[in-house]
């Protein structure tokens, strides 16, 4: 029906519903509401700090090596910001260390796609932090944007460049998930 519906830690349009985890802020549950399918294979969008530590290696592998910790593994905050016909927006506040995390997720009436703005004010040198989407996709299959094209990247873990998006989809071409990103241009799948 359209409808935007909003109840204290989820959200939810016609094609997606959206659970928080209450003390985190990390999705908890990604249902797409067309197939029943839980998208999300553990807990979503858990923004991870890593080490970044260039070290020898190929020129498409990036230097990531260690998690050293979870912004809202502390604790988060939400606060409703929108609640309309057309949009409803929830913010999550999070903290890493002494840097403060504030996201936006957004969903919007007849768009299938779960919109995550964050905005940092990061205090740490050699660390970055990761947004991380666990997938519950059987044979995942990765494509990768590059300039003027797209690559397919075996789904191996390990972090390589790609422009603003990537598609993990299985090999049977039967379902599938994209990540659209204006931001930096470190994958790993």
């Amino acid at each position: 029906d359209g409808k935007l519906e909003y109840a204290g830690d989820k959200i939810e349009n016609e094609f997606l519903k959206v659970r928080l985890d209450a003390k985190s802020g990390w999705i908890r549950s990604l249902c797409d509401k067309a197939t029943g399918r839980e998208v999300l294979a553990g807990a979503g969008n858990v923004l991870e700090a890593i080490t970044d530590e260039p070290a020898s290696m190929s020129a498409w592998e990036l230097g990531l090596k260690d998690t050293v910790g979870r912004a809202g593994e502390g604790g988060a905050a939400f606060e409703l910001v929108e609640r309309g016909p057309v949009r409803v927006a929830l913010r999550v506040t999070s903290r890493f260390r002494d840097a403060t995390l504030e996201q936006d997720l957004t969903l919007c009436r007849g768009v299938p796609r779960l919109a995550c703005r964050l905005r940092l004010n990061w205090q740490e040198r050699n660390i970055m932090i990761k947004a991380a989407f666990p997938l519950d996709l059987k044979t995942p299959a990765a494509r990768f944007e590059i300039p003027y094209g797209s690559i397919s990247r075996p789904a191996d873990g390990t972090e390589v460049p790609a422009l603003r998006w990537i598609d993990v989809s299985e090999e049977s071409g039967d379902y599938g998930v994209s990540l659209l990103n204006d931001s930096k241009y470190g994958f790993d799948v």
